[in-house]
């Protein structure tokens, strides 16, 4: 056994693995290099890197535009304190603004996906209050903190439920999920019932504050017709005056919550490209 084998397993005897059994984590994969697709690990056996990671390298390792990018913020000013702002978050903001429609014109910059959803819960809470509730999906990931183990509906989230250190409030809607549909119905005799559904379930609940929702599944799969689901979303969250959140807790590090009584989004989801079937699974 290499010194190095030795190192790996000390390493993780000393350190906790994520969301997975530590049972599991002895012997972690040791990856050395990278880039364009593919990463290498310490044998330098490649790898076609199909998810990016977790989803976080889209443009590719060692992507030169995003390096130089880096290394001249990092030269000039790598940190200031959230009271102060420099001239890259200005044009962030700048950038956003010219995206976004102009009542979607306020943002929040976090370090995660994940905190990003927790600044949301907050702001949600305070602006809906008293209504207090959320409804996620079955088929969605939100993160790994307290809020994002609560918002996740894939079954990671029992063993957070069991540990109590998830919030309250949270409840789970079915999904459009097209190729084994909860509600046993085809596309499109459905009517995507499975969006309707949510106008009942935020009458019945009661004190609905808000709907999250990720527009591309990250870790469940492929949902179908996105862009119908989300253009009924947004019709009952208007009408019922509850507040839509479009979370990415892998990619996303700026919470964004729509107000759906004051704009009408239906547009931009229209506008998605998604596939006109779901990727095809071996049934469990």
């Amino acid at each position: 056994m290499t010194d190095m084998s030795e190192r790996i397993k000390a390493m993780a005897a000393h350190t906790y693995g994520t969301w997975g059994s530590q049972k599991g984590w002895k012997a972690p994969l040791l990856i050395t290099d990278a880039e364009g697709v593919y990463f290498f690990d310490s044998s330098g056996k490649r790898y076609i890197d199909f998810s990016s990671q977790l989803m976080c390298s889209n443009l590719g390792h060692k992507n030169k535009v995003v390096i130089e990018a880096i290394v001249k913020q990092a030269e000039k000013l790598p940190y200031v304190a959230p009271s102060f702002v420099t001239e890259i978050l200005i044009e962030a903001v700048e950038a956003l603004r010219s995206f976004f429609p102009e009542k979607l014109s306020k943002f929040f910059f976090s370090t995660s996906g994940t905190a990003a959803n927790e600044a949301a819960m907050k702001m949600l809470r305070q602006y809906k209050f008293p209504a207090y509730k959320v409804i996620s999906r079955y088929r969605s990931y939100h993160g790994a903190t307290a809020v994002g183990q609560a918002f996740t509906g894939d079954p990671r989230r029992w063993y957070a439920e069991l540990a109590r250190t998830v919030v309250d409030g949270v409840v789970f809607a079915p999904d459009n999920y097209c190729y084994r549909c909860p509600f046993a119905m085809t596309y499109p005799q459905c009517n995507v019932q499975c969006a309707r559904y949510l106008d009942y379930m935020i009458k019945e609940e009661g004190n609905v504050a808000a709907i999250v929702v990720e527009p591309i599944v990250g870790t469940n799969d492929n949902c179908g017709h996105i862009a119908l689901f989300l253009d009924h979303i947004v019709q009952v969250t208007g009408a019922l005056h509850v507040a839509l959140r479009i979370s990415d807790a892998e990619r996303a590090a700026v919470a964004v919550i729509v107000r759906c009584e004051d704009y009408t989004v239906h547009h931009r989801a229209s506008q998605l490209s998604v596939p006109a079937a779901p990727r095809q699974m071996k049934p469990p």
